[in-house]
């Protein structure tokens, strides 16, 4: 009898013999653990976690549990790891050099103080030429369009004005916009790019045929196409054609002859005004021509803050239309 308190001779070398496996199951553990990290490093095909897997049953042999296993892999896998490559700054696309850009105005309806803004900005973006589509003023009266002839007579820009329906009103035609502005369909070439400016704001007239004629010969080897109101759009309804959701027939079938047209054309883009919202549509059938509507000048019936659109042709070739907020 041993007294109380006492280890026993066999439970002393039991002991013994536990911490003997332990030991040496941790030392078996590492240097499995370091050949296998040492393949994980090479090929990189083991993760840690599948590592423990495969060591597994090995592992339950000696006692050693899943969750040991892991941290002991994990450890080295981590330490045999290979730094992270260093990532060499990606080159900054140099920005596009700009060959000019021409500010589009649309839909002031009289507002002379937007206007005024307009100009202003057009001005400190160092732009010279502006096109105006239409919807000058409110109803069309000769002296709403003087005042804003005079704004941009005053401004020193070069500008080139088309009408909208609401300018027809007065004298129901073009006649009072012909009075004040002169003409109201245009051809310029700026940096050798062609614009064709187009009259199409009669809600329930066609075009005259001798203007169509025109633009036909005009838009043949045309880049752009600027016009009162847009020919497509994939959501607004309000077209060239199509009034408040009704159609007249003679009208819509004139616009989608328009956009046949354009569409056997180098034209890459159309401009419009008139929806007081600006959107940019791609062509359901050309995939090279992009529909823009820019957005209302005017803050009154507005479905945005008041802005203008600019269009810069880069000396690649490239352009774009983007919104500048009032």
């Amino acid at each position: 009898m041993f007294p109380f308190g006492k280890k026993t001779p066999s439970k002393t070398l039991s002991r013994v013999k536990t911490t003997f496996h332990s030991v040496f199951a941790v030392i078996v553990l590492s240097a499995f653990v370091l050949g296998i990290s040492y393949f994980v490093r090479e090929l990189s095909l083991l993760t840690p976690t599948k590592l423990a897997a495969v060591s597994q049953p090995v592992l339950d042999k000696l006692g050693v549990s899943n969750e040991t296993a892991g941290e002991v892999a994990g450890e080295f896998a981590k330490r045999a790891e290979p730094p992270a490559a260093v990532e060499a700054p990606k080159s900054v696309e140099e920005e596009k050099e700009a060959l000019f850009s021409i500010a589009v105005f649309a839909d002031v309806h009289s507002d002379l103080e937007n206007l005024r803004a307009a100009v202003s900005k057009t001005r400190d973006l160092e732009i010279n030429t502006v096109f105006l589509l239409g919807d000058e003023t409110d109803l069309g009266v000769p002296k709403d369009l003087a005042a804003v002839k005079k704004v941009m007579d005053d401004s020193g820009l070069t500008y080139y004005a088309l009408p909208g329906d609401r300018d027809l009103y007065d004298t129901v035609g073009q006649q009072a916009f012909l009075d004040v502005f002169g003409v109201n369909y245009h051809s310029v070439g700026i940096g050798g790019k062609k614009f064709v400016l187009l009259d199409n704001s009669a809600n329930f007239t066609i075009v005259l045929g001798n203007l169509i004629d025109w633009f036909v010969r005009e838009v043949a080897d045309a880049d752009f196409v600027l016009l009162s109101q847009p020919l497509y759009h994939p959501s607004n309804d309000k077209v060239m054609g199509v009034v408040d959701g009704e159609e007249d027939a003679a009208v819509r079938k004139q616009a989608l002859e328009l956009l046949d047209v354009i569409r056997a054309s180098p034209v890459v883009a159309v401009v419009a005004g008139d929806h007081h919202m600006s959107s940019t549509s791609p062509d359901p059938v050309d995939t090279q021509l992009t529909h823009y509507v820019v957005g209302a000048i005017t803050r009154e019936r507005n479905l945005q803050p008041p802005r203008f659109g600019v269009l810069t042709i880069f000396t690649d070739g490239d352009y774009e239309v983007k919104d500048v907020v009032l």
